[in-house]
């Protein structure tokens, strides 16, 4: 079975929305600015309320939590943007563009203009499944991106039969990968 389509930056930024909610480590990384904030809050207020006592420390409090919270919320934003400027950098022919994915007995073989690549059944870590991509996990950062707009072929059906095989594979594979 075999579907095309084309993948936008947009396609590839959603992935990196869908990663940002997924991760530990990105999940963790947000926390960061709200602990470093925190922290940062707490000194400066101990700092001040040893040399005066006045309303400075509530009005330096509120900023600091207001800081913190804005660098809390403007994350996804701020790794959306970063993410946008490293795949403006070049063309991307090979991950922009015109795409076509294939059912094989191997696994999924995806074509590109300039490339086609075969993923094993058990290159596949996740397929996950969102109201407009599906991404076909195969590192924790990294996701083949089919969208749910296809030139040709049957989204909902071609998903299914991915996930079918994927999941066949994965329950009758007990032996080890044998390595070249």
């Amino acid at each position: 079975m075999k579907i095309e389509y084309d993948i936008t930056l947009d396609d590839l930024l959603q992935f990196g929305d869908y990663w940002l909610r997924t991760s530990k480590t990105a999940r963790r990384y947000r926390l960061f600015p709200l602990l470093t904030g925190a922290v940062c809050i707490v000194c400066l207020l101990i700092g001040i309320a040893a040399l005066e006592k006045s309303n400075v420390i509530l009005y330096l409090a509120l900023g600091g939590i207001g800081a913190s919270a804005f660098a809390w919320f403007d994350y996804p934003r701020r790794v959306k943007r970063r993410l946008a400027k490293i795949y403006g950098e070049s063309e991307n022919r090979g991950a922009l563009g015109w795409h076509r994915a294939e059912l094989v007995e191997a696994g999924l073989t995806i074509t590109s203009e300039v490339d086609a690549l075969t993923i094993g059944w058990r290159g596949i870590e996740d397929i996950a499944t969102t109201d407009e991509h599906t991404f076909v996990v195969v590192g924790s950062a990294t996701a083949h991106v089919i969208p749910r707009r296809l030139n040709s072929g049957d989204y909902e059906t071609f998903v299914q039969k991915l996930r079918a095989s994927w999941e066949s594979q994965l329950s009758s594979a007990s032996e080890p990968v044998p390595r070249p």
